[in-house]
């Protein structure tokens, strides 16, 4: 029990510093006008109008500030749930972006060197083995595509189709499965 930073330790040492300055005749007078000084303190402070405001005002800036706190805790737990939430939905993306990025690793690209030559040149993409069909990709009954590029039954690319140095597709390509 600390009072005003002065430990229990702390006020013996002080009562046996006043014993020995005061002496023993001295110090019961003194210890009764340092009580009869702490009750007029007291009283003055409960009779006094400008104390008891400054006795309100604390108390309202207490209740204030426990509102307050309240209020930011409200505040930082639903910012927390908020958080965790953006980060459920990153993982799941980075897990979809991971799958994606490993099945297009598992395609294979092959050219046909002798249209190459011939100017007709016919890339053909093979899926693999156990392919799935992410968002990005889409499939019509002539065509199979992968995940990076769109084709119709024409073999017409679409603007979210994207070419790779190794196959480029041109208006007269066809993808086969």
């Amino acid at each position: 029990m600390n009072f005003l930073g002065v430990g229990p330790g702390e006020v013996f040492f002080i009562l046996i510093v006043m014993l020995l300055v005061l002496g023993p005749e001295r110090l019961p007078v003194f210890a009764r006008q340092a009580g009869r000084f702490i009750v007029g303190v007291r009283n003055w402070v409960q009779r006094s109008p400008d104390a008891a405001l400054m006795l309100r005002m604390r108390a309202e800036l207490e209740d204030e500030l426990e509102q307050i706190r309240s209020s930011l805790v409200i505040e930082m737990n639903s910012i927390r749930d908020e958080v965790d939430l953006v980060r459920g939905d990153l993982l799941d993306a980075s897990r979809q972006i991971t799958s994606a990025a490993d099945e297009v690793a598992r395609t294979e690209v092959r050219l046909d060197t002798r249209s190459m030559i011939a100017g007709t040149a016919t890339p053909a993409t093979t899926a693999p083995p156990a392919a799935t069909t992410t968002p990005a990709a889409t499939t019509t009954p002539a065509a199979t595509t992968t995940p990076a590029a769109t084709t119709t039954p024409a073999a017409t690319t679409t603007p979210a189709a994207t070419t790779t140095p190794a196959a480029t597709t041109t208006p007269a390509a066809t993808t086969t499965p």
